[in-house]
């Protein structure tokens, strides 16, 4: 009797553990954080632009905020950093100047000290630097263009001046690092394989402006994931509860995502900023709610948990990472000050 109890129980754990093991997608390296709501810092914001129309992104740059507008004539509409309207530029079509989509890829530098911001034209298969002060004094001003390889839904210039991309297989992503036309290296971007590979891996992703680091911030799973592309070692981070494989996709009529939980990354100089929904799929950008942003450093440790209750759907940090502008809906910029 005593023999059978203890062969039931052995059983039972060893099942127990069996279930227990957690979907590796990233790295076997995983930092688990378990903050307490009472150590959320709530932000309180400033409405600094109001009556807005059709904004899908917004990035800033030195003095300026940009926002990127959705199937209107002008694609860019550039604000100063306090809320006052300066410039609006940027036309669909294929001329040197223009875009076929115009989406950012959260690239910042300075050239010959003017402000400039990178932007992934993915149906024109190129990253396109466009410079601020050139084109509000004189319209759309691209002043470096990268080919990239077609499909590429996020390619970056590294510090190195390596172009970074990463593609769509049929069953995951691929990342590439090219020097000019050479492939210096190559990989899967997720250990397991799924299809089709949007519905589970759709990230955010942004790369650090001097430094070799990749992030990404998953709508579908509950991670965020850092790759030192000189090292090639890899992180990823969780806040809570595993997304189980299984547990991603309604295997029922719908195929749709069950879950969403990052929605936008930014990269400050020294900090990791990730928007936190935590929404159930079929309620995302319909219903409105408190948000959060969670903050890291550059190792992948959590700093803070920000609390907002406006419903951000986009958002941006300065340089220095003490301010964040957030594009509530698609009709409102708010500006919070970071403690």
């Amino acid at each position: 009797m005593k023999k059978h109890l203890l062969i039931t129980l052995a059983t039972a754990l060893l099942i127990g553990c069996t279930e227990q093991t957690p979907d590796i997608y990233f790295s076997e390296n995983i930092h688990i954080h378990h903050p307490k709501a009472s150590e959320t810092i709530h932000l309180k914001g400033e409405c600094l632009i109001n009556d807005l129309m059709g904004v899908a992104n917004i990035e800033t740059m030195e003095q300026y905020l940009c926002l990127f507008l959705m199937a209107q004539d002008t694609l860019l509409n550039i604000y100063s950093t306090e809320g006052k309207y300066l410039s609006g530029f940027g036309t669909k079509g294929q001329g040197p100047n223009d875009f076929i989509g115009c989406r950012p890829n959260g690239g910042r530098e300075m050239e010959n000290g003017q402000a400039c911001i990178w932007i992934n034209d993915v149906g024109a298969a190129a990253l396109k630097k466009v410079n601020i002060p050139l084109s509000i004094e004189k319209g759309c001003t691209v002043t470096q263009k990268i080919n990239t390889k077609a499909m590429s839904i996020n390619a970056f210039l590294s510090a190195k001046g390596q172009l970074v991309q990463e593609t769509m297989t049929p069953e995951n992503f691929e990342l590439s690092v090219y020097r000019d036309d050479e492939v210096l290296h190559r990989e899967k971007m997720y250990l397991i394989d799924a299809q089709p590979p949007f519905s589970y891996y759709q990230s955010t992703i942004r790369l650090h402006s001097t430094q070799p680091l990749l992030v990404s911030a998953m709508f579908r799973i509950n991670q965020i994931n850092l790759l030192n592309l000189d090292t090639k070692e890899r992180l990823s981070i969780r806040i809570g509860k595993h997304t189980a494989l299984d547990n991603i996709i309604d295997k029922g009529e719908t195929k749709l995502p069950k879950w969403t939980y990052y929605t936008d990354l930014r990269l400050s100089n020294d900090r990791i900023f990730a928007l936190y929904l935590n929404q159930d799929y079929n309620d995302t950008l319909e219903k409105a709610k408190p948000v959060e942003i969670h903050v890291f450093n550059l190792q992948g440790d959590l700093l803070n948990v920000l609390g907002i209750n406006e419903y951000l759907r986009s958002f941006c940090v300065s340089e220095d990472g003490k301010t964040i502008y957030g594009l509530v809906e698609d009709h409102s910029i708010y500006k919070y000050q970071v403690p």
